[in-house]
């Protein structure tokens, strides 16, 4: 019993075909059943203040603060929360 043997060209397609399966797929994993609904969120005001000061000691000091106002719209059990519509 003699093993078939793969051509140059042959061997090439099956290469080029896994490279392309795997660009094609999507590697992160489907979420489980049970996850919550995906939700929305839409940055809807975003406030930064700096201030700057000096120690007594001469060092430079930067105080900066971030505030992120969001809405998020949280689907209702059983709705599709891609269209908004009873599933």
């Amino acid at each position: 019993m003699s093993a078939e043997h793969k051509g140059i060209m042959r061997s090439l397609g099956e290469f080029f075909g896994h490279v392309a399966r795997g660009v094609a797929s999507n590697p992160a994993p489907p979420p489980p059943h049970n996850a919550p609904p995906r939700r929305d969120r839409t940055v809807v005001r975003e406030e930064t203040t700096q201030r700057e000061a000096i120690t007594p000691d001469g060092q430079r000091v930067i105080l900066r603060r971030t505030v992120v106002d969001e809405v998020e719209v949280v689907p209702e059990a059983g709705e599709d929360p891609r269209r908004g519509a009873p599933t």
